[in-house]
C-alpha cells in the first residue's frame, strides 16, 4: 500500500512477501529486467552472496621448516615447549602430582587382606572377589563388584561387606 501524500514514485526493493531468499532473488531479477535500479542490483548481489558464499580453503601454516636437520628441529621444539616442561618438573618437586600415580595399599588393607586369607571364608569367595583382594585396589573394580554384590541389587550381604571393608578400612 502506497502513501497518498508521497509525491515521488519510489520502488520499494524490500520484499516482505516471502522468507525464501532464492525465490526473493528470482523475483528481484525479474523486476530488474523490466525496470533497472541500482538499489535492486545491490540487493540481488547481496542475496547471491548469502545463497552462494565464496568457498574458503583453510590451510595450516607450516610450523617448522623441513630443510633443517633433525637436531635443529628438536632444539626448536624444545625451546617452544620449555616453559611447559619446566612447570611440570617444578610441580613434581613441590610434591603436587601432575600425573596420575598408582594408589598404594594402606596398612589397614594389608591387615584386612591377611585376615580374610587366613579365614575359612576365603575359600568360599567367588573368583572376582579373590582377585580384587589379591591385587592393588582400584576404584573401577570396586564399583563393578559393588554393583554386582550390593544387597539392594539382589547380591550377597557378606560379600558386599568384605568388598566394602577392604576398600574402606
Amino acid at each position: 500500500m502506497s502513501n497518498k501524500f508521497d509525491g515521488l514514485p519510489v520502488d520499494r526493493t524490500e520484499d516482505t512477501s516471502t522468507n525464501n531468499l532464492s525465490r526473493k532473488k528470482e523475483k528481484l531479477k525479474r523486476k530488474q529486467l523490466s525496470h533497472y535500479s541500482d538499489e535492486r542490483e545491490k540487493e540481488i548481489k547481496r542475496l547471491d552472496e548469502i545463497l552462494n558464499p565464496p568457498k574458503t580453503t583453510y590451510r595450516k601454516k607450516k610450523k617448522y621448516k623441513m630443510d633443517m636437520d633433525e637436531d635443529e628441529f628438536l632444539e626448536q621444539a624444545f625451546r617452544e615447549n620449555k616453559d611447559y616442561w619446566s612447570n611440570i618438573y617444578s610441580n613434581k618437586s613441590n610434591g603436587s602430582k601432575p600425573f596420575k600415580e598408582n594408589k598404594k595399599i594402606s596398612l589397614e588393607q594389608i591387615k584386612y587382606r591377611n585376615e580374610i586369607k587366613s579365614s575359612d571364608i576365603y575359600n568360599s569367595l567367588p573368583e572376582d572377589i579373590k582377585k580384587f583382594i589379591s591385587n592393588l585396589p582400584s576404584k573401577k573394580a570396586y564399583h563393578k563388584l559393588c554393583l554386582k554384590y550390593h544387597p539392594d541389587k539382589c547380591g550377597n550381604d557378606e560379600y558386599f561387606k568384605i568388598i566394602n571393608n577392604y576398600m574402606n578400612p
